[in-house]
């Protein structure tokens, strides 16, 4: 079976849609009918990963908490889940410096820490 198209090919516009059939009886059904939001299709897992990144307001760390898995591999997958919805990722460097800026406002780290760990991702 062949994926589903979100886009026509030729004009970019999304695509709506007009007819279901049983594949069992072959039955159809015509009309305009909304996408439910809740049909986005995800490879196995990464439905769970967006879940989990929405409902932790972006925290990388609470998803690999929730995950059970280190912040690496979170924001791994994450960044995954990005490529798979067509999303184009920041830098990773303006990620790690963004990150750095979170652990000291935090307290995690201090200012010196921080200007440190800055200046090796240089």
């Amino acid at each position: 079976m062949k994926k589903s198209l979100e886009r026509c090919p030729a004009c970019n516009t999304y695509l709506e849609v007009t007819e279901y059939t049983c594949p069992r009886c072959r039955t159809k059904i015509s009309g305009r009918f909304e996408q439910s939001k809740s049909e986005l299709k995800l490879p196995k897992g990464f439905m769970n990963v967006l879940k989990l990144f929405i409902s932790s307001y972006g925290n990388i760390g609470e998803v690999a908490k929730s995950l059970g898995v280190s912040r690496p591999t979170a924001r791994i997958r994450i960044e995954q889940l990005g490529k798979t919805l067509g999303i184009t990722m920041r830098d990773r460097e303006k990620t790690d410096a963004l990150e750095i800026l979170e652990y000291l406002d935090r307290g995690e780290l201090n200012v010196d820490e921080a200007l440190d760990k800055i200046k090796d991702l240089e």
